[in-house]
Parts: C-alpha cells; structure tokens; sequence
C-alpha cells in the first residue's frame, strides 16, 4: 500500500522555509483511505497537520471500487494531536460504511539537539546546539521544543546543563536549567520579621538558587541554620529555623 503523505511533503516544505507560513501540498496519493485521513487531519489540525505522517496498517471492512470520495473521522476523542496507533471510521455522501481502519500517525517538531558534548553547569547556546526536525512521537512529554526553547530564554540569564549531556541528544526540560541568582558559599542577607520586629542576619547560602527559590543559609557567628526563600541576588526571607 502506497503510503508517501502530504504530510511528510509539507514536512520538507516546512525545513525549507523555517520561520514563514505553511502552505498545504497538494494530494499526490491514490490511496483513497490514506487520501481521506490526510484531508481529516488537514480540516482538523490545520496549524499542524504538517507535523503529521499518517501510515494505515489495516483497513477492517470491504470497500466498494464505486464507493464515491471517503471521509474519514477519529473513532474516539482525541484529547491532543493524534499519534502512534489511532483508530479511525470511514464514510461516503454522509452515510456510514461498515468499515475502520487502523493508523500509525508519526508525529515530528523542532527540537532542540546538542551537536557536542556538554558538561554539567556549562552554558547552552547556539554554540553546543542546534533545532532539527525529529519525530517525537514518542517522547512528546516534556521534551524542548523550539518555542519552549525560546520561551525559556526570554526574560532570563544563561541557560546551564543540569546533567551530562551526550552529543546528538534531544534535549528536555529536566536537562536545563536557568544559571542560578546566588551559588552556594556566597553571602546571603536574611531578614527575620516576628512581632512586628525584623532584624538582619549575614549567612551563608548552603546551595545555589534561583530568585523564588527556598534553600538554606547558614549564620556563622550564631551557629545556626534557617530554611529562607531568596528575594533578590544577596538577599532572603526568613521562613523557619532548623
């Protein structure tokens, strides 16, 4: 069965022009079941059909050589974009055929991959990475996107490893993380209020954080340890005494 798509042609349409509108190609298939799960998804998902590489595995029920255009329609709810193994029901003129079919819909992005080795706490930047097309059918879960990419940079300093990164990896969001505001050892000013009293204790912070985080500080000259939620670069908000 002939299974080249539209949506693995827009697919190469798409890394051509990377960055400008899609236009959809047109059907070169012959497969009038495959023809009609392209136009589904094409009428369903028309921002992302081109990320869709349809595959009919098997068709349950006869289909008449007179049977006019099919239509094809998802034979549950589908609470995202389609992918792996999805069952679809087929129609002609508005009425039910008696017939399913059984798809594999491969599902690609751009996703951010690294062309070098990265140690843990080194900058990510275009240097030690690149976006490629992948398929990620399969490991969709928090995986970093282009826009999650840059989403993730807007507003933010540099972006470090959070582990050991092997070249040609996709990366996901548990891979990176942002440089933190303090490290650990710097000094941290923590402000206790109580009462109505606040009062100022120079620490130590015990781990590197971001602003918002909670970590730990340590005040030297009193011997004694606080849970604070840092506020700024050298500053925190007493939360407890351990």
């Amino acid at each position: 069965m002939k299974t080249t798509s539209i949506i693995l042609l827009s697919v190469a349409g798409f890394i051509g022009s990377f960055g400008t509108s899609l236009v959809p190609l047109p059907l070169t298939t012959s497969d009038p079941v495959l023809e009609a799960v392209e136009d589904l998804l094409l009428r369903t998902y028309p921002s992302n059909a081109y990320r869709l590489q349809p595959e009919v595995r098997r068709v349950m029920g006869a289909i008449s050589t007179t049977t006019d255009k099919l239509m094809a329609s998802f034979a549950g709810p589908i609470s995202d974009l389609p992918s792996g193994h999805t069952m679809i029901t087929l129609s002609s003129n508005g009425s039910p055929l008696n017939v399913k079919a059984l798809l594999y819909i491969s599902v690609f992005d751009s996703v951010l991959t690294t062309v070098q080795r990265i140690a843990k706490g080194k900058r990510i930047d275009e240097s030690n990475t690149a976006v490629v097309w992948r398929e990620t059918t399969n490991k969709r879960s928090g995986i970093l996107t282009s826009s999650s990419w840059a989403e993730m940079k807007h507003g933010v300093g540099d972006i470090l490893a959070s582990r050991h990164l092997a070249d040609d990896r996709v990366l996901f969001l548990t891979d990176v993380e942002p440089s933190p505001d303090i490290k650990r050892g710097a000094q941290v000013t923590v402000t206790i209020a109580k009462g109505g009293i606040a009062i100022s204790v120079h620490c130590v912070a015990r781990e590197s954080a971001t602003i918002g985080d909670e970590l730990r500080a340590y005040a030297k000259d009193i011997s004694t340890m606080y849970r604070v939620r840092l506020t700024g670069d050298q500053t925190a908000d007493w939360i407890e005494t351990l």
